[in-house]
């Protein structure tokens, strides 16, 4: 589950609605276009749309991701060899799991290791930040990744994360002031700022 949301960058809702048909293992890719809503009726909580239209969306995964799914969906078959592609991939009986699931478990294993707890909904926010700070990926790809309309809506919630990027400008720009080829005298006249007449 951490694995998911975290190398994909999915809305709560959207990871939580998965069922097996959504997911390409030999494509290693992810088709989002449900959502998991609070209703109590189990039969009514999986919604054809997404929080936007952009939010209808494919999304690539590691290799590594689709060996960990394949093992997962190994798992269930074994003990739920009737439900095939119509199972919810994030849940290890035929129930989907609820939001707060989520953030439990998140909780569980942050205490475990030691660090701070985040809401699951900051997974969202991790995978961003992986993204644009470990990997350089551009505005426009990440925007995709997310289902965000525009990159514009990107950069509203993680322009932070590029803030940092100025010395990494000015490192690049290291010796490109060598690589000019200049005159070896001047070739204009300057007699200051002031005007002069012809």
């Amino acid at each position: 589950m951490l694995n998911l949301y975290y190398f994909t960058g999915m809305r709560v809702s959207e990871a939580l609605a998965l069922w097996w048909s959504d997911i390409n293992l030999n494509g290693a890719y992810i088709t989002v276009s449900h959502t998991l809503t609070n209703s109590k009726d189990s039969n009514k909580r999986r919604k054809p749309y997404t929080k936007t239209a952009s939010g209808m969306r494919t999304i690539d995964i590691p290799q590594d991701l689709v060996e960990l799914l394949a093992w997962w969906r190994k798992i269930q078959n074994d003990n739920l060899p009737q439900h095939g592609n119509d199972h919810y991939v994030l849940s290890p009986t035929d129930r989907p799991l609820h939001r707060s699931s989520v953030n439990n478990i998140i909780n569980r294993y942050a205490d475990l290791a030691g660090v701070h707890r985040i809401k699951a909904k900051e997974l969202r926010a991790s995978h961003a930040s992986l993204l644009i700070n470990q990997y350089n990926i551009d505005i426009l790809a990440v925007s995709q990744r997310l289902g965000h309309a525009k990159p514009t809506t990107t950069l509203k919630y993680y322009a932070q994360l590029w803030r940092g990027r100025n010395r990494t400008v000015a490192d690049r720009l290291n010796g490109a002031m060598g690589e000019i080829n200049h005159p070896s005298h001047s070739l204009v006249k300057f007699v200051g700022n002031q005007y002069v007449k012809p």
